[in-house]
């Protein structure tokens, strides 16, 4: 479902992003309109109505002002006339690109997810015996340090924080472990020892996202999945 999630929003922002130009430019499209209402207009709105409900379904609550800021957006002409100011520009593109940013992060810092006093110090260390464990960060600095020994799978959350993780023990490691990495508007770098190969599944959302160019064929392999959003995944090899 990752890969399709990418799709449907890389699609809504094209058009979202096709219809400012449209706006900008005053193009009329009265043939394609219903009602008085362009296709296109209802379309996207369509769209982000869509995003929306999978933001609940997915239990993503702090994506669900994205698609409602879009909304806002799109049907700015009938919300005036709705309120009874038409012809009037009601808001900005920027302003409510800072709400959506301030709500965002607002509600990121209230429900941080899967945060645990455990792992309130600055260094944590991991193990995988008893399945995966859930590290998290919230504006603040986190180093993660895993032990190969048993090392299953790791979770990380990040918030606006920045995150580092090392491993240790790596010579007792056969392969088959998986790091989970959901980090919003922060900053994860991944130190991967010289001899491992990496696998990624990663969900990437308006962020950036970085693997070795150097990639092993053969070796150890290491499995990295998760969300991205807003923000930057790293994975840097030990010796480079």
């Amino acid at each position: 479902m990752k890969k399709e999630t990418s799709i449907f929003w890389g699609v809504t922002f094209i058009c979202a992003a096709l219809l400012l130009i449209v706006n900008a430019f005053g193009i009329g499209m009265g043939f394609l309109d219903v009602n008085g209402l362009p296709v296109f207009r209802i379309i996207l709105g369509i769209l982000c109505v869509a995003g929306l409900v999978m933001c609940f379904v997915k239990k993503k609550f702090y994506r669900i002002f994205i698609p409602i800021g879009f909304l806002f957006i799109i049907f700015e002409e009938e919300l005036a006339v709705w309120i009874g100011q038409p012809g009037k520009d009601l808001y900005s593109f920027w302003l409510i690109a800072l709400c959506v940013l301030l709500l965002t992060v607002g509600i990121m810092l209230l429900f941080p997810g899967q945060r645990k006093k455990a792992f309130e110090k600055s260094v944590v260390v991991g193990t995988g015996d008893q399945g995966p464990n859930s590290h998290s960060s919230s504006m603040s600095y986190r180093t993660l340090y895993i032990d190969c020994t048993d090392f299953v799978k790791e979770e990380i959350e990040n918030n606006m924080g920045s995150f580092e993780v090392f491993f240790q023990n790596t010579e007792a490691y056969h392969g088959g472990g998986e790091l989970n990495i959901e980090n919003n508007m922060g900053s994860v770098v991944v130190h991967l020892p010289d001899t491992w190969r990496v696998e990624t599944d990663m969900e990437t959302n308006l962020a950036q996202t970085s693997v070795p160019d150097d990639l092993q064929t053969v070796g150890t392999t290491l499995r990295v999945t998760g969300e991205n959003n807003l923000g930057s995944v790293k994975i840097i090899r030990d010796g480079k």
